[in-house]
């Protein structure tokens, strides 16, 4: 009866050690996917920072130091040039 006890102890021991490793490996996972969104999401700041640092030369030879957003920078300072000329 020892033994039939004994054997139920160390299934059961069993089954919770390969539960605690599948939690492990699933908080793992998760802090992978993290790391990554992480990293993306600094790679697109970086990537917007350098689109608004650069600098355009128009018409007149002398360059801009406006900074310029990606969406409607471009047009605003196409406007603006057009509004100086007149």
């Amino acid at each position: 009866m020892r033994h039939v006890g004994n054997k139920m102890g160390d299934d059961r021991e069993e089954e919770e050690k390969e539960g605690r490793d599948r939690k492990l490996k699933g908080m793992e996972l998760e802090e992978e996917e993290e790391e990554e969104e992480e990293e993306e999401e600094e790679e697109e700041e970086e990537e917007e920072e350098d689109v608004n640092k650069q600098t355009l030369v128009p018409s007149s030879g002398k360059a801009s130091t406006q900074q310029v957003h990606h969406s409607t920078g471009w047009v605003n300072l196409y406007n603006n040039n057009m509004n100086s000329r007149a």
